[in-house]
């Protein structure tokens, strides 16, 4: 306390900023930053509770780029931003004892979920509940009356059941989105002379907050998006940008046009080895020169890619179906591949059982066959078998027929033979033709890849330089353009997730719930009625009944 008190009063603290918990390695608890200084005007401190603004990543929490621009905008700034930040003075600290516990000046607590009992038991949705999202309404002040009823009570009901419709094409949310668009009307242009245009003199260290006030100055009159949101849409990309950005600056444009070695870590006899795996783009993607240039391409590859995806699908839906007794025997010992060998064998054997007429009078004749049966022999048992197709078989030019002609007959009947659609035959049959068609697609995908690699790398080498640019627009531009423009969008939903919060919160009352249980009881007191057993049973079911009753 006497060191707090001495560095307040001599006016050496400037700011005092909250972060999250557990966002320090092997550090769980909450921190925070001091700013200290020698000489200040001012004896006021500025409280910033930035600990709920963070993303999971892993196990630790992760401060985002627009978190921290945000906490650096409120201490430069040094201004007051609703549960995020406070200008306090002296004067307040010193009646708080000099107690610097961000809490007492700062409340960013989320605010507690109430539940309506009138509500609760008849419907309806509270008034005070829907007033306490008035910054939608400020925004769009027609749109609250048209969403919900009008009501002399502080109850009011949805006017409509369709909620998503009714509010994304409200014209009040319409009039937003074309402010928006209006507004934005010219970003791509402006994000293209300054990076595209402007690439080999830009200073790089600076550019991201040239980028960031256009952007801020843009949304200065658009309510409800969040301009560190924006900002954060801007960063996602702008370590990638800015890389490509130090690269061109110190070898050119020609840069772009480079293609290196792949290096990848490979473990061989036992040793970690770096080896080559293909090429990689030094500063264009291989799979943004496919999508703009290559796309016939990448299209054939990809359709066969979801072939290949579909026939996989197939195949375990398949391996699904089976029984536990037919897994043991046809998968291997995982359970997540057939065993060919097994699929081959199986439909063998269901084959030779197949039993036809004429598959019958076949196996007859190649017993005879065997015995070497003479021609007249032969020529009695085609006569006394007519369900026999004798034209399909290739006879010998005396008429009579060879023993391997009519296996090979006997083979095409069972092949052409139609199992029972739900039978394992017919899915071992279907097995079989998936396998082979999943070999051939892998076959034919590889090597369409490594083709479309190769094609890739050529390409980005013989690239004229109006290319480069068109490339670098795509790559640096057009993502950040559309994650600004689906901003609006992201409004709306949450919007809309909220209206729709509000009338299921309400939806089914405590009152109807009551009602249905009692009913139920009732209904089955009523079948208690209909049981028989011995008089110990029946006491028992008197008993029960008379509880359902409420007796």
């Amino acid at each position: 306390e006497r060191i707090r008190k001495n560095l307040l009063e001599n006016k050496h603290i400037d700011a005092i900023i909250g972060l999250p918990a557990n966002i320090f390695f092997g550090t769980g608890i909450p921190t925070v930053i001091i700013i200290l200084k020698q000489r200040r005007q001012s004896s006021d401190v500025l409280i910033v509770d930035a600990s709920k603004g963070f993303i999971k990543v892993g196990k630790n929490n992760h401060l985002q780029a627009s978190n921290i621009k945000k906490i650096v905008d409120a201490v430069v700034q040094r201004k007051d931003i609703e549960q995020f930040s406070k200008l306090v003075s002296l004067e307040e600290i010193r009646e708080q004892g000099y107690n610097l516990n961000i809490p007492r000046y700062v409340d960013s607590s989320a605010t507690a979920e109430t539940w309506d009992i009138y509500a609760t038991m008849f419907g309806g949705i509270p008034k005070k509940e829907i007033d306490a999202h008035a910054e939608y309404w400020k925004a769009f002040p027609q749109l609250r009356q048209d969403l919900f009823t009008d009501s002399d009570t502080p109850y009011v009901d949805l006017a409509t059941t369709e909620i998503s419709n009714a509010i994304q094409q409200h014209a009040n949310v319409q009039t937003f989105k074309s402010q928006f668009n209006t507004s934005f009307a010219s970003f791509h242009d402006y994000l293209k002379t300054e990076l595209i245009g402007k690439m080999q003199t830009l200073h790089i260290a600076q550019q991201e907050n040239i980028l960031s006030q256009d952007i801020f100055k843009r949304l200065e009159n658009i309510s409800l998006v969040d301009k560190y949101q924006a900002y954060q849409a801007l960063d996602d990309q702008w370590q990638g940008i800015a890389g490509d950005l130090e690269i061109i600056q110190s070898e050119g444009l020609a840069a772009a046009k480079i293609v290196n070695p792949n290096i990848v870590i490979k473990k061989k006899d036992g040793k970690e080895q770096e080896v080559q795996d293909g090429w990689v783009g030094y500063v264009l993607p291989f799979d943004l020169v496919q999508q703009h240039l290559l796309i016939d391409e990448l299209t054939a590859l990809q359709s066969k890619e979801r072939a290949l995806t579909e026939a996989s699908a197939e195949i375990e839906a398949i391996m699904d179906s089976l029984s536990e007794e037919e897994k043991d025997t046809l998968l291997n010992d995982a359970n997540d591949a057939f065993v060919t060998a097994e699929i081959t064998k199986a439909l063998k054997q269901a084959f030779e059982e197949i039993e036809t007429p004429e598959i019958r009078a076949i196996n007859e004749l190649l017993e005879l066959l065997a015995n070497k049966v003479k021609k007249p022999e032969q020529e009695q048992f085609v006569q006394a078998h007519p369900e026999v197709q004798w034209a399909k078989i290739e006879a010998n030019k005396n008429g009579t027929f060879a023993l391997g002609k009519v296996k090979a007959y006997l083979k095409t009947l069972q092949a052409n033979f139609t199992f029972a659609e739900d039978s394992l035959e017919a899915k071992l049959f279907q097995v079989e033709d998936l396998l082979a068609l999943e070999k051939e697609l892998k076959a034919e995908i590889k090597a369409d890849a490594n083709a479309l690699h190769l094609l890739t790398k050529a390409t980005i080498e013989a690239l004229q330089d109006s290319q480069v640019l068109e490339l670098l627009e795509a790559k640096w531009v057009e993502p950040i353009v559309t994650a600004i423009l689906a901003l609006p969008n992201e409004v709306i939903e949450h919007l809309t997730d909220t209206v729709q919060a509000l009338a299921d919160k309400y939806a089914v009352t405590y009152t109807e719930t009551t009602q249905k249980l009692t009913e139920a009881e009732n209904s089955l007191a009523d079948l208690i009625d209909d049981l028989t057993g011995d008089d110990f049973d029946m006491q028992g079911l008197a008993q029960f009944q008379s509880l359902l009753k409420g007796a």
